[in-house]
């Protein structure tokens, strides 16, 4: 049976018959579902405008394309494959090879499905606390910033799928702590806690995550109940006790864990994986950060009182010039304006700075204001609306979702899949629902604010769209075809990527063995070569000096016949260039016992120096007579 006191009973049943807020309430089936319509409309317009844009040949994309199709071929992943995270996505991903074919588009279906998902629960989420329309805007956000996007990354082919399936988890854990707010129903929190130990699976460092905003929901469900709730907690917690620890256990079993501690140390402790780590969460230039957030502030502060100054100039019963309600909404946009100007000008150019970089600030203010109007609330004996509740847990998950890059919240980055998508539903209620509230007195006014916010957040729409779509059909143009699979890309990276796999065809064997270096794993899988390494990339800092060793040893008891060196340069991680400023002694290696038979390049006359620009692949071929 499930726990109730009648009054809060009462109350539930109420919320769950009535809109998730006083304003949701639509006229007619057709406003409720037009706006939902309208983002699908969107979603199918951007998978074609972006067709077979989605992957960077380089970086982390080659590795997931080939992790799974090396476990089909019966390599062991943590043995014969170093991998940071869980089993799941790529056995999952050898399960659909193995069903549908090694090949480029089945990883993509399966991203355009998660994507689906996402955008789904997404609009589904921003319903608890925006009408249809504010709610499709936020997931239109979504969907041009994260789940199709051509720069940076996107759902259809991340950064690792290990993330995506993840993070697909986690919204649907999100989801089903919403709903048990929503209906008291325990079934959610047992289906929350499946789907958070799918997160623990996919990507350990999500448990939290996953767990973490359907902690807060049983906490407050448990408050109200003024006693705590066993059962809900219980089935929250025990399926990915019981999931991790099944698969988990396994692992152990199966992988020496000298093995697991040795990969885990090089992939997190090398002073090169260091900076990064400090890089991507902007702790790394403390001063720039400081200026970067000060900047993002001031903008969300200004776009606020702009929209709240068209707010007044459309109430005819108030002056935007005069009276001590518009001299303050003055002073918010002309002193948000100054800090936009002077903090963007004092930042550092590698930092770019958007109204994001105020996420830290805009987390825990919302956070606290919710926990002292709860305070008053609860003195005065009254309870939290469902909405009020829904919007405590809904930023706990935002807030745990940009714990790795805190400070540096950005749209421009591999990770803002996964870090934003509740954090845009945070600031579109921001702007159309809290901050007019706040900054203006009559219901006319705040619809005119609202109506505003929603205009610059549509322009913003408009020019991310075309955005996408001017890169797409006018940078990504190059084709790389194989029988594997079909990408456009650039002709910078497209052309030497495709002459590197016309050449392993032409001088290898199907099958064999080809050195690919740093991050060249993508040639691999679409030439369809094995790689000798347990590396699928090698990043500065990640070969240690005992791993190049192996490394080494590898290439020559395979008798690896052809090598390919890219020209990959990583300031990200300090270290620029392989072989130049790490990996030495695995380049000397390779210049002793092998000699270079070809470049490929896109860069013309330009000179082809490791370490500099412009990006090349050249060709190695293993000495006659020799022994590597």
């Amino acid at each position: 049976m499930v726990d109730q006191v009648p009054a809060q009973t009462d109350r539930l049943r109420a919320a769950h018959a009535a809109p998730a807020n006083s304003h949701s309430a639509s006229p007619n089936i057709l406003e409720q579902w037009l706006p939902a319509i309208a983002v699908a409309a969107l979603f199918v317009f951007m998978l074609l405008v972006t067709w077979d844009r989605w992957t960077h040949p380089l970086i982390d994309h080659g590795r997931e394309m080939n992790v799974p199709a090396r476990i089909l071929s019966g390599e062991r992943l943590y043995i014969d494959i170093m991998y940071y995270y869980g089993p799941f996505a790529p056995y999952f991903n050898a399960l659909l090879y193995w069903l549908f074919g090694i090949h480029l588009k089945t990883l993509h279906v399966s991203g355009i499905v998660c994507a689906a998902l996402v955008l789904i629960m997404i609009y589904w989420i921003g319903r608890r606390l925006m009408r249809p329309w504010e709610s499709a805007l936020a997931t239109s956000l979504v969907l041009v910033t994260c789940a199709i996007e051509v720069n940076f990354g996107n759902y259809v082919q991340p950064y690792s799928y290990a993330a995506l399936y993840g993070w697909t988890f986690a919204v649907g854990a999100l989801v089903c702590a919403l709903q048990y707010l929503r209906t008291n129903t325990e079934i959610a929190m047992l289906v929350g806690g499946v789907l958070a130990g799918g997160a623990i699976v996919s990507k350990p460092e999500l448990a939290l995550l996953g767990l973490g905003p359907a902690g807060v929901a049983w906490a407050i469900r448990s408050f109200d109940a003024r006693r705590w709730r066993v059962r809900p907690l219980l089935l929250l917690i025990v399926p990915p006790l019981a999931i991790a620890g099944l698969v988990y256990g396994i692992i152990l079993w199966l992988v020496p864990w000298k093995l697991l501690v040795s990969d885990i140390s090089r992939a997190s402790t090398p002073p090169q994986i260091i900076y990064f780590a400090h890089l991507l969460a902007g702790t790394l230039d403390w001063r720039g950060t400081a200026w970067a957030i000060l900047a993002g502030t001031g903008m969300l502060a200004c776009i606020a009182g702009a929209a709240a100054l068209f707010g007044l100039g459309s109430d005819p019963a108030a002056s935007m010039f005069s009276g001590s309600r518009a001299r303050a909404i003055w002073l918010v946009t002309l002193v948000g304006a100054a800090a936009s100007w002077y903090g963007a000008s004092s930042t550092p150019s590698f930092i770019d700075v958007t109204p994001l970089k105020s996420a830290p600030i805009v987390l825990a203010s919302i956070l606290s204001a919710a926990a002292w109007h709860a305070h008053r609330k609860e003195s005065r004996g009254a309870a939290l609306s469902i909405q009020e509740e829904a919007l405590i847990v809904i930023a706990v998950f935002s807030g745990l979702a940009i714990g790795r890059v805190i400070l540096n919240v950005s749209f421009f980055q591999g990770y803002t899949p996964f870090t934003v998508p509740t954090l845009l539903i945070m600031y579109v209620w921001l702007l159309v629902d809290r901050l007019p509230r706040l900054l203006l007195a009559t219901d006319t006014s705040r619809v005119g604010a609202r109506h505003a916010a929603m205009v610059m957040a549509v322009v913003m729409l408009v020019v991310l769209t075309f955005a996408h779509f001017w890169a797409a059909r006018t940078q990504r143009v190059f084709e790389l075809s194989a029988p594997r699979g079909t990408l456009l890309t650039t002709p910078e990276f497209g052309r030497p990527v495709a002459d590197a796999i016309r050449f392993v065809r032409e001088h290898t064997a199907p099958g064999e063995y080809l050195g690919s270096l740093p991050q060249g794993s993508i040639v691999n899988f679409l030439a369809e070569r094995a790689n000798p390494l347990r590396e699928e990339i090698v990043v500065p800092g990640l070969l240690t000096p005992d791993s190049e060793v192996d490394a080494i040893q590898r290439m020559s008891e395979r008798r690896v016949r052809v090598i390919l060196v890219g020209n990959v340069l990583t300031p990200e991680y300090r270290d620029l260039g392989f072989g130049v400023d790490y990996n030495q002694r695995l380049m000397h290696w390779v210049k002793t016992n092998y000699h270079p038979v070809a470049t490929f390049s896109d860069a013309g006359g330009a000179e082809l120096r490791f370490g500099a620009p412009p990006f090349f692949i050249r060709a190695y071929e293993r000495n006659e007579g020799g022994t590597p």
